[in-house]
């Protein structure tokens, strides 16, 4: 029996170390910079967002070089497991992706438009 309960306890520590190396593996790829490129009607429009570790989660910013615009504050960045929503209420944003690998594959909403929008992780 006591060996049981010794065997139990430490295929828990495991476990619990597993997951614990997973979110911290998980934020290292999460943080940084992201580009993809919105298509619609035949135009091209890149999008960056830099994410960050902000104190109890995570914020965001958004550049768009071709409209000269960088460092835009967006304002909610949630992250629940793999999955990442950025919001920017003024422009009607809404980014919702999730982490497969070292891209960040999702939709992006704007004025009733759903563009899908793969990011990748740049050096920036």
């Amino acid at each position: 029996m006591q060996l049981t309960i010794q065997k139990s306890k430490s295929l828990l520590s495991l476990i619990f170390l597993f997951l614990t190396f997973q979110v911290v593996a998980q934020d290292q790829n999460l943080t940084g910079s992201w580009e993809g490129t919105l298509t619609t009607q035949g135009v091209e429009l890149p999008v960056i967002f830099n994410i960050s570790k902000a104190e109890g989660g995570y914020s965001s910013t958004m550049d768009s070089p071709a409209q000269g615009a960088t460092g835009i504050p967006m304002d909610e960045t949630k992250v629940s497991g793999n999955e990442i929503t950025i919001l920017f209420q003024q422009s009607g944003i809404k980014y919702v992706a999730k982490l497969e690998g070292d891209k960040l594959q999702g939709t992006f909403y704007q004025a009733g438009l759903e563009l899908p929008l793969k990011m990748t992780k740049v050096d920036k």
